[in-house]
């Protein structure tokens, strides 16, 4: 990995946008041709995988039409500045960071957008999710105008992680949450370049003040040292999940220290990195450099390292992201991916056809890429409601997508759970919950409440409530409960 502590803390978009207008390139077509010529440079040994996942030719992947004398003027360009579609610092320093960046790229962008970036809304959408070019997926990387809005619906700490009770102290430093018996979370930034509104740590990662471009190794590795002691002292918890912000813009010198503290964890099991890089934007963060690392921390302690990446849509799946997935895999390591729940980016109330064809090609590119489809997850009502989906509505797409008798795909294809994550824990959800929700609706609240019936220890079973926003037309029905009771025979 590339030291990113030099990259511009500004983007220098705007300059080459100007730059490349003299051409009559827009920056897209700019950023295609950079990408162009570093497919034609792919390992050989990588384009039959990417071909077999991707059901489409190499040559078919990446098409532009530029004229010859703009070819050459951008060769120039390139060779003067010394971009490479390859260097994380290039994809870094080009994301889209302002309100004018975005509407000068992105069309049929909301004005008032403006206003929630100036009051502190950080803005961040990745050139290779820009080249896709696809409207839904870009819907995952901008906020709307109700961002900051208060609402019944909305928590900025939807699943409880920071939460005093949570919280791990040890010698006045938080090391930690933990919610379950066995696990930690292990948060060691708060800065994330990604970009996705959704992000169940929104305030931390979107609107809090974490500076992107920050020294993480001797901070954390004393972070590191003081888990492990705490964890030396709790035999109990065997895992521990590295997250962020984004735990990979810590470089592979604090990821050798920080494996060697953890090898003097005692009854540590496994380690899973939760991260962005693989499909949200940063592929090329997969390094051989770490993955030996890794591998070798795995032979030397037997303690499993895996992977949680953050997916969201099909056209994630990219030649970049496959090359890193085949990297990951081949070393040894299980990807397991985490797949938010969002309206207009993955799932459509007004189109159950559209939703379920998005939502079988993400299981079909999955299972044959060799990732793990983890956890489907409910949007948790961060940040902006527009992006919230009906439980209801959901239920019924989780019926189709896993539990038909007369199943399309494989059951390797399949989510292993589905679930809303809650201050109580993970709610595990099934279509059969539609015959068991109790439903109230509060128009002065403007939201819906399901009352959602949870096992517990001891074989009993608690009452958990779920609310979401009230959208009229899906969820204002009370009655819309009743057509899933069974009818006297």
């Amino acid at each position: 990995m590339k030291n990113h502590e030099n990259a511009p803390k500004i983007s220098n978009i705007s300059k080459l946008q100007d730059e490349l207008a003299q051409l009559n390139v827009s920056l897209i077509d700019f950023f295609q041709y950079l990408r162009l010529k570093w497919i034609k440079e792919i390992n050989r040994e990588d384009i039959p995988f990417i071909e077999r996942v991707l059901s489409k030719s190499i040559k078919d992947i990446a098409r532009l039409n530029l004229n010859e004398n703009q070819k050459k003027e951008l060769d120039i360009i390139i060779e003067e500045n010394s971009y490479s579609w390859d260097d994380i610092n290039f994809h870094l320093s080009f994301r889209i960071t302002t309100y004018k960046d975005l509407i000068r790229i992105v069309k049929g962008i909301d004005p008032e957008i403006e206003e929630i970036i100036e009051k502190g809304y950080k803005l961040s959408i990745m050139p290779l999710a820009l080249v896709t070019q696809n409207k839904d997926l870009l819907n995952k990387f901008i906020p709307k105008k109700d961002f900051f809005t208060e609402h019944a619906a909305k928590t900025w700490d939807p699943y409880g992680i920071f939460v005093e009770k949570a919280k791990i102290f040890r010698k006045g430093h938080y090391i930690a949450s933990q919610k379950f018996k066995r696990i930690v979370l292990m948060n060691i930034t708060g800065a994330c370049p990604m970009g996705c509104v959704g992000c169940y740590k929104g305030f931390f990662t979107r609107t809090s003040g974490s500076k992107f471009y920050t020294n993480l190794e001797k901070a954390v590795s004393n972070q590191t040292k003081l888990l492990v002691e705490h964890l030396n002292e709790h035999p109990e918890i065997r895992s521990v999940i590295i997250s962020g912000g984004e735990p990979l813009l810590l470089d592979n010198a604090g990821y050798e220290k920080i494996l060697q503290d953890f090898k003097k964890a005692r009854y540590l099991g496994e380690i899973r990195i939760c991260t962005g890089v693989i499909f949200q934007g940063l592929p090329f963060r997969i390094d051989d450099e770490i993955l030996n690392m890794l591998k070798n921390f795995e032979k030397e302690t037997g303690i499993k390292i895996k992977f949680n990446a953050h997916l969201a849509h099909p056209e994630q799946f990219t030649p970049e992201s496959i090359i890193a997935i085949k990297k990951i895999t081949q070393n040894g390591f299980l990807i397991n991916t985490q797949v938010p729940l969002q309206r207009n980016v993955n799932i459509f109330v007004d189109n159950f056809e559209k939703t379920m064809n998005l939502l079988y090609r993400l299981a079909e590119l999955q299972g044959i890429s060799g990732v793990r489809p983890y956890k489907y997850i409910l949007h948790m009502n961060v940040g902006s409601l527009e992006y919230s989906v009906p439980l209801e509505f959901m239920l019924e797409v989780l019926g189709e997508l896993k539990y038909r008798l007369d199943h399309p795909i494989p059951e390797t294809w399949q989510p292993v759970s589905y679930c809303i994550l809650c201050k109580q824990g993970n709610i595990l959800l099934s279509p059969q919950l539609l015959f068991l929700l109790k439903k109230e609706i509060h128009k002065e609240k403007d939201s819906i409440v399901y009352t959602i019936p949870v096992p517990v220890q001891g074989r009993k079973f608690q009452k958990v409530n779920y609310t979401e926003p009230l959208l009229k037309g899906y969820n204002d029905n009370s009655n819309s409960l009743e057509r899933f009771k069974p009818r006297p025979s």
